[in-house]
C-alpha cells in the first residue's frame, strides 16, 4: 500500500502579478472607441473575429504619433530621428523597448448604416449611404454583387484595455505619442476621416473628464508646447507644433459622435465638391481639376467645353493623393468626355496621405467635430507644400498628360468660390468650419 502525502495547505493568490523590473513604468489606460471600427485586424478592411484590435497595429499608430510629436531632435536628420524611433519602438533588429498589451473588454456590436431617409440598409458604402463619402471604398460594385460579395461588417461600441510597461527614461515619448494619438488618432482603417477614433475613458483606473469647449484650445497648445523639444523636424516628416491650425465645429452640445462626425464631413464634402447646385443637376465643380484634365485634349470638343479661370492648377491635391476624377458618361456621337483620369504623384511616390484630419472629440458638453493639419516641411527645395517628392502628374492609363501645380495666386483664389480669395485650401477650410 502506498502512503500519500497531504497536500501542503496553501494558499495562492488569483492572480499571479509579476513584479515589474526596477527602474520601468507601467500604465494601463482604458479606451472606447467612438465610431465605426473600420478593420484593425490581420486581414485589411475587415474587422478580426479573434484580434479584434492588435498590440502591433496600435504600436504602429504610436509610432506615428511619437514622431509627430518628438521626431525632431538637435541634428534634425532622419537618420538621427530614426535612430531613436528604432530604440523605442523596436526594429528588424532589435525588439521594442515599450511592451505592449491589450485586452478586449467589449466587443462591440454591428454598424448598423442608413440612407438619408433614416432606413437601414446593408452596404456601408453604398451612394445612398449617410456615411458614403467617408466608406466609398467599401462600396458593392456590380461585379461584386454578381459574385454574391457580402457587404462590409463595421463595429461600433467596441472598448479595450490597453498596458504598457516601459523604462522610466521614456516617460515623456510614451506619454506624448499615447497623447496624441488618443486626442487626434484612433484604430482600424481610415482614422484620418474620423473612423475608428478612440475616447480615452479612464488612467490607471482614474475616469478621465472630457474637457470643455471654452479650455480646449488651450488645452491642445498647452499640451503641444509641454511635448515639445528643441530642434527643428527633419524635413518631409509630417508633424504637429504650437502653432498648428485647428478648429472644433460649433452647436456640440445636442450631438451624438456620428452626428458630429457627418456634420463636419459634410461641411468638408461640400468645400471639397462645391458646386452651385444640388440634387441630380449640380451644375460643374468650382474647382479647375475636371477642366485641367479637358484641356490635356485640345483637339476634342466636349458636350461641357474647358471654361474655369484657373489654368494648370489642380490645388485640392493638397487634402491628399490619388484623385480619381470620373465624368459623367453620355452619349454624343463623337463628342465624349475623357476617360477616368487620375491626378497622383510622380514616378514611384504616386499616393499621399491627407495632412487634415477630421474626427468627432467628446467635450464636457456633447460631441463636435475637429479638424486639424499637419505640416511639413518639403523634401525637395522645389517641391510645393503638401505635395509628394517630384510634384504632380495627371494620368490616363500609363500616360502622363500634364504636370500640374499647386500653387495658387490670390487672383486664382477669387476664380475658386469656396476659396474666396485665400491661395492655401487647407487652412480656408478650417477657417470656414461652423
Amino acid at each position: 500500500m502506498i502512503n500519500r502525502k497531504k497536500p501542503l495547505d496553501i494558499k495562492f493568490p488569483e492572480e499571479m502579478v509579476p513584479a515589474l523590473k526596477t527602474g520601468w513604468m507601467q500604465t494601463t489606460r482604458r479606451y472606447k472607441v467612438i465610431t465605426p471600427l473600420w478593420g484593425g485586424g490581420v486581414k485589411a478592411n475587415e474587422n478580426d473575429p479573434i484580434t479584434l484590435i492588435r498590440g502591433s497595429s496600435i504600436r504602429g499608430h504610436l509610432r506615428f504619433w511619437w514622431r509627430a510629436l518628438r521626431g525632431n531632435s538637435d541634428e534634425g536628420t532622419i537618420i538621427e530621428m530614426r535612430r531613436r524611433e528604432n530604440e523605442i519602438w523596436g526594429s528588424t533588429k532589435a525588439p521594442s523597448q515599450v511592451k505592449i498589451s491589450v485586452r478586449v473588454t467589449n466587443a462591440g456590436t454591428k454598424f448598423q448604416p442608413t440612407n438619408f431617409k433614416n432606413e437601414s440598409i446593408q452596404d456601408v458604402g453604398a451612394m445612398n449611404s449617410k456615411d458614403a463619402y467617408v466608406t466609398f471604398p467599401l462600396r458593392l460594385g456590380k461585379s461584386d454583387k454578381q459574385a454574391g460579395k457580402s457587404p462590409a461588417v463595421l463595429k461600433e461600441n467596441v472598448e479595450f484595455n490597453l498596458e504598457l510597461e516601459y523604462p522610466d527614461s521614456l516617460k515623456d515619448e510614451v506619454e506624448a505619442a499615447l497623447w496624441g494619438w488618443q486626442t487626434f488618432g484612433g484604430i482600424g482603417a481610415r482614422t484620418r476621416r474620423g473612423m475608428g477614433a478612440i475616447e480615452c475613458t479612464h488612467i490607471d483606473g482614474v475616469p478621465q473628464k472630457p474637457v470643455a469647449r471654452s479650455d480646449f484650445d488651450e488645452y491642445i497648445r498647452s499640451n503641444l508646447n509641454s511635448w515639445k523639444q528643441e530642434g527643428d523636424f527633419p524635413v518631409g516628416v509630417p508633424h504637429l507644433s504650437p502653432r498648428a491650425v485647428f478648429k472644433l465645429t460649433g452647436s456640440q452640445n445636442y450631438q451624438t459622435w456620428i452626428e458630429a462626425l457627418r456634420n463636419i464631413i459634410g461641411q468638408y464634402k461640400r468645400f471639397r465638391q462645391s458646386r452651385p447646385g444640388g440634387g441630380q443637376h449640380p451644375g460643374r465643380s468650382h474647382w479647375p481639376e475636371p477642366d485641367l484634365i479637358k484641356d490635356c485634349f485640345p483637339k476634342k470638343t466636349f458636350r461641357h467645353p474647358p471654361e474655369h479661370k484657373v489654368q494648370g492648377k489642380a490645388p485640392r491635391a493638397v487634402f491628399g493623393l490619388p484623385i480619381i476624377i470620373k465624368f459623367k458618361p453620355y452619349d454624343y456621337g463623337e463628342m465624349q468626355d475623357p476617360d477616368e483620369t487620375t491626378i497622383q504623384g510622380v514616378g514611384k511616390i504616386d499616393r499621399m496621405a491627407s495632412p487634415l484630419i477630421i474626427r468627432p472629440v467628446h467635450l464636457a458638453e456633447g460631441f463636435a467635430g475637429l479638424a486639424v493639419l499637419l505640416e511639413w516641411d518639403p523634401l525637395n527645395p522645389h517641391d510645393e507644400a503638401y505635395t509628394p517628392p517630384g510634384g504632380l502628374a495627371v494620368v490616363q492609363g500609363k500616360k502622363v498628360l500634364y504636370n500640374p501645380s499647386t500653387k495658387l495666386t490670390p487672383a486664382d483664389a477669387m476664380h475658386i468660390q469656396p476659396l474666396n480669395g485665400n491661395p492655401n485650401p487647407s487652412t480656408k477650410f478650417i477657417d470656414s468650419i461652423y
